[in-house]
């Protein structure tokens, strides 16, 4: 493991795990049973606390998850003095899905910045390395989409898990929460007639429906854009 700060960061391939002294001494983890996985600051259990590390609370064992497989990067190419290099286009995720990954070019090359700039993104190979993704269910052929395959930049209409939608909401006080209309608290972006809001409706039994970027307490995506200068 490696310290950063307050955190220690696990070796590739481990994670961190309630030790029995943990399970038994530790206020915050009695609920949960030694050798359980521990996610502490970062939301994952690939960071532990210096303090719960260092009192023997939490420890490094080998994540029984972890899995290699084909992955895939979204990148455009910048030249400098002659040279090529290979730059992220937008976090540098690498996906273990292409589809993931082609939708991330697609969202990058649509940003008027971009446009402007003559830069087009693309998808390469790369090696995915991480957590094994949890398989999409299927409901009458359409994928409902997890945590591990989701990402906003998928098309307005996608299905999701119904604990994506509730994540949403509880980001932050959310601008929007019914019983089958969820909008997040935090806007998106501007139009002319006001913000707009990721927005979220429940078609079915734990099945939302993403739909897209709308402006407060719609469930459609419309309204003029503000132009880009």
């Amino acid at each position: 493991m490696e310290r950063h700060g307050e955190y220690f960061y696990a070796t590739k391939g481990r994670h961190f795990v309630l030790s029995e002294k943990g399970a038994t001494e530790h206020a915050t983890y009695r609920q949960y049973k030694a050798g359980e996985p521990i996610e502490s600051g970062y939301g994952d259990d690939y960071h532990a606390h210096v303090y719960d590390v260092e009192n023997g609370y939490v420890i490094e064992v080998d994540d029984p998850s972890w899995v290699t497989l084909p992955g895939y990067r979204a990148v455009y190419d910048v030249y400098k003095n002659g040279e090529k290099y290979v730059l992220n286009a937008g976090n540098p995720i690498i996906y273990h899905d292409k589809e993931m990954a082609e939708y991330a070019v697609e969202e990058y090359n649509n940003h008027p910045w971009n446009i402007n700039a003559n830069r087009k993104a693309y998808v390469i190979d790369a090696v995915y390395e991480g957590k094994a993704p949890k398989p999409c269910r299927e409901v009458n052929g359409k994928r409902i989409f997890n945590k591990d395959y989701w990402a906003y930049n998928r098309p307005i209409g996608s299905l999701v898990e119904e604990d994506i939608a509730m994540d949403l909401a509880n980001c932050v006080p959310p601008t929007t929460f019914r019983s089958d209309f969820i909008q997040c608290g935090e806007p998106y972006g501007s139009k002319v007639e006001g913000t707009t809001y990721a927005t979220f409706v429940k078609v079915g039994n734990g099945i939302w429906e993403w739909r897209g970027n709308c402006l407060r307490g719609q469930r459609e995506e419309n309204g003029t854009l503000i132009s880009y200068v």
